[in-house]
């Protein structure tokens, strides 16, 4: 919750309140709430948060349509000053609206991070006819690398037959395809995520 410098200073129970400035174009409303925009609160959250978090948001934002990316370097240069706005400032370019969830937007920053940032996202799949397959998730072009995020933590059994009939859909129509996905309970261990995608090869083209 943020209120006018000259608000009171004391929140209720689970309520952090703080007090900025904030430009009355920056307020909008929300039923019977006055509440700041997507820029705005973009703005005020990423000083608070860690650096997964925030490109979260970001790729969030992007995608549902709050912000549009052309709008972030004059967000993030909005923030100079502010405390935390040093530490957050590199985080703005990090965001892809083509991200779907969260999940899929932390194994991207493993693999960033780790030398191996993927060449696509949300990549189309066609058949021999043209048709459009599916649309994957995180693609690497040179290694025909297809890393999907699971949301069933741990997976199980149900609903994993449409996940199956994907798969084979997908290796059936796209030669030399390899196909990962990986868990929320993978990301507690970030070097297995980059040990997977490091050990399918590159695969050159043929002379």
């Amino acid at each position: 919750m943020t209120l006018p410098a000259a608000g009171a200073r004391r929140g209720g129970p689970g309520v952090v309140v703080h007090s900025w400035a904030t430009d009355p174009s920056e307020v909008t409303g929300c039923g019977l709430l006055r509440v700041t925009t997507p820029q705005r609160t973009l703005r005020d959250v990423l000083l608070g948060v860690d650096r997964a978090t925030a490109v979260c948001l970001l790729d969030s934002a992007l995608h549902r349509g709050l912000v549009r990316a052309s709008e972030l370097p004059g967000l993030a240069a909005a923030n100079a000053g502010r405390p935390g706005c040093t530490l957050s400032l590199l985080w703005w370019g990090l965001a892809d609206g083509r991200a779907r969830t969260p999940l899929e937007t932390r194994i991207r920053l493993v693999c960033v991070d780790g030398g191996l940032p993927p060449d696509d996202l949300r990549h189309p799949f066609h058949d021999a006819r043209g048709r459009l397959l599916a649309v994957g998730g995180l693609w690497w072009e040179d290694r025909r690398l297809l890393v999907e995020a699971d949301e069933r933590d741990p997976p199980g059994p149900v609903g994993a037959l449409p996940y199956d009939r994907r798969r084979t859909a997908l290796e059936l129509a796209v030669p030399g395809i390899r196909i990962a996905r990986f868990t929320r309970s993978d990301l507690r261990r970030p070097d297995r995520v980059l040990a997977a995608v490091r050990q399918v090869h590159v695969r050159w083209p043929s002379p």
